[in-house]
């Protein structure tokens, strides 16, 4: 049975007949319900097909977004938009090493980006500081995590959103305790915050910066190694280092593109 699309009445199926059954029809205009009419089934596939399209508008449209506000963030910072790309491709192929399903795989991939885009409200005099920075404005860079957060907005309907707020939040967070804002210990801290503190980490060290020197690779994985269980989470820190080549390729195929 279903609903005749004309008069309202429920009729039969054979009325119309249709692979989509069971159908309460709603037309825009009387051409759609003439179309419908005639041809029932090609005209069902054409809307599906439309909606389906629309569907990867959106996720297009909320990508893009993304990635312009995470831009943003590392414009401030003086970096460029293959820090971006760099560290979504990093932190998608370390959930994927350590074995997370690939929807919480691909919400780390899209979110990763927006890991400091609190630092939109750091002053810059801080963020492109050479050199060190005093306690007083360390202080002040420790606030960017919050301020992500605040950004990102609160109670929030989207799963998207609110991994890219646990990831503000939580990716400067240490194995050991002594990381921040919150001083998480170990596995409290969120397995996306653990992914991306060390592959931010890696990519930190690996580039230029306003304050030192892109780091040698040997330099990198002796620190890696040295802070397995003190800043990394041991099993994520083991693996980064057992693929070791396959973050280096990111970062330079990132860099060629």
């Amino acid at each position: 049975m279903m609903i005749d699309p004309v008069c309202g009445m429920v009729v039969s199926s054979e009325d119309y007949p249709t692979k989509h059954k069971n159908v309460l029809y709603a037309f825009c205009s009387d051409l759609c319900k003439q179309s419908f009419l005639q041809h029932p089934d090609i005209y069902i596939d054409m809307q599906i097909s439309r909606i389906q399209d629309r569907n990867k508008e959106l996720e297009l449209v909320r990508s893009e977004t993304i990635q312009c506000l995470s831009r943003a963030a590392e414009y401030k910072d003086n970096e460029t938009g293959e820090h971006i790309a760099r560290m979504a491709r990093h932190c998608k192929r370390l959930a994927m090493i350590y074995g997370l399903d690939m929807r919480h795989v691909q919400l780390i991939e899209m979110a990763s980006p927006m890991h400091d885009i609190g630092k939109i409200g750091i002053p810059g005099y801080i963020l492109l500081k050479e050199g060190p920075l005093d306690a007083n404005e360390r202080c002040v860079m420790q606030q960017h995590p919050e301020i992500g957060a605040k950004i990102i907005g609160e109670n929030l309907q989207s799963e998207l959103m609110n991994m890219a707020s646990s990831i503000s939040l939580s990716h400067h967070e240490k194995w050991d305790g002594t990381g921040y804002p919150k001083g998480l210990k170990g596995e409290l801290i969120p397995i996306q915050g653990r992914i991306v503190g060390i592959c931010d980490v890696f990519d930190a060290l690996i580039s230029k910066r306003p304050y030192k020197p892109a780091w040698p690779i040997d330099k990198i994985k002796n620190l890696i190694s040295q802070q397995t269980g003190k800043h990394f989470d041991p099993i994520l820190a083991t693996l980064f280092l057992e693929n070791f080549a396959d973050f280096l390729s990111i970062y330079n195929c990132c860099n060629k593109a």
